[in-house]
């Protein structure tokens, strides 16, 4: 065996010798002088920013042999430079993280060379610079979600929706919400109109405004109101009790493009808590999923959307979506 010592696949092959009858001849290859060199380990910064933003950014630099010396790190952007500093390297073995903030950029994709001055002597100067790129947009799509009271659905969207760099979201009780709607992107609500809030102008605001609504219908929604909408979509309860229903993706859903990763995971999720009611179609709806109970698909729509000249909405029937979020973190940890 012609090996330098190092496997970088499969099984360590020290011990796959000792399951085989035949003896094992090593001939070691390789030189074991430690080089003179200096690169960029890795590079953090967001894929996306806002306008009047400055940057963050982390940086990992590495060294070996070259203590004593000192080099620059540096990032340009066709050659105007955007940030430049000077690192002394104390040791032989050298490790440095920096934390910085770059200054705002104007909207646009970005390609920002990182660089860092080559010494004298090193083995390998291609590792000393990359190229990252950056969108900066406008700014950030606000939604807002309002509800009539605490629950865990709540919680576990605007948990997902924050993790989106470029989302910025807002969550109230409906009774204590002061603020204007059209300043929001897209509204949630979450179980409202209910019967002690019907928020009958509300709901006229949005659609006069031209908002997008996502609506999640529970049992104690009061349906009559969504008519103030104006979302080409009527409710009629057919009996005042919930049921366990499953997701089946709708294969034809033209609206956006359902990835398999997608797809797989809303067939999977756990079931939710759908009210028993009827859609009376006004217009085009697009279901993206179907009720699915006891395995059948019933053709009933789950999670459907609506349009009506520039407003558009969506429509979820049913509460549970707070279990979407363990079982997604069960199975992906995240």
């Amino acid at each position: 065996m012609l090996s330098d010592g190092i496997y970088n696949m499969g099984y360590n092959p020290y011990y796959l010798s000792q399951k085989i009858q035949t003896p094992v001849y090593t001939v070691g290859l390789g030189d074991t002088t430690t080089k003179s060199d200096l690169k960029i380990q890795q590079i953090r910064i967001n894929k996306i920013g806002f306008t009047e933003q400055n940057i963050p950014f982390s940086i990992d630099i590495l060294s070996e042999n070259i203590k004593g010396k000192k080099t620059t790190l540096s990032i340009s952007e066709n050659g105007k430079s955007l940030y430049s500093s000077e690192i002394s390297i104390n040791k032989e073995a050298f490790f440095l993280s920096i934390d910085h903030l770059l200054n705002h950029l104007p909207v646009g994709v970005h390609a920002l060379d990182f660089n860092l001055s080559i010494i004298d002597n090193e083995s390998n100067t291609h590792n000393n610079k990359q190229k990252v790129y950056i969108n900066i947009v406008d700014s950030r799509q606000k939604i807002l979600i309002l509800s009539a009271a605490p629950h865990p659905d709540i919680s576990a969207i605007k948990f997902v929706l924050s993790k989106q760099i470029n989302f910025q979201v807002e969550s109230y009780n409906i009774r204590e919400f002061k603020g204007e709607l059209e300043d929001y992107n897209l509204v949630i609500l979450h179980q409202i109109p209910d019967r002690q809030n019907p928020i009958q102008n509300i709901l006229k605001t949005l659609h006069s405004k031209e908002i997008p609504v996502l609506s999640i219908i529970t049992n104690k929604t009061k349906l009559q109101q969504f008519k103030y909408l104006e979302a080409n979509i009527a409710f009629a309860r057919t009996l005042n009790k919930s049921e366990w229903v499953e997701m089946a993706v709708n294969t034809d859903f033209p609206l956006f493009n359902v990835s398999s990763d997608l797809s797989d995971f809303l067939t999977s999720v756990p079931p939710i808590v759908s009210p028993m009611i009827k859609t009376i179609n006004k217009g085009q709806k697009f279901s993206l999923t179907n009720q699915k109970i006891k395995n059948i698909n019933t053709g009933k729509s789950a999670i459907f959307f609506t349009e009506n000249d520039n407003n558009k909405y969506g429509f979820v029937l049913g509460e549970g979506l707070w279990k979407w979020k363990l079982f997604d973190y069960h199975k992906n940890g995240d």
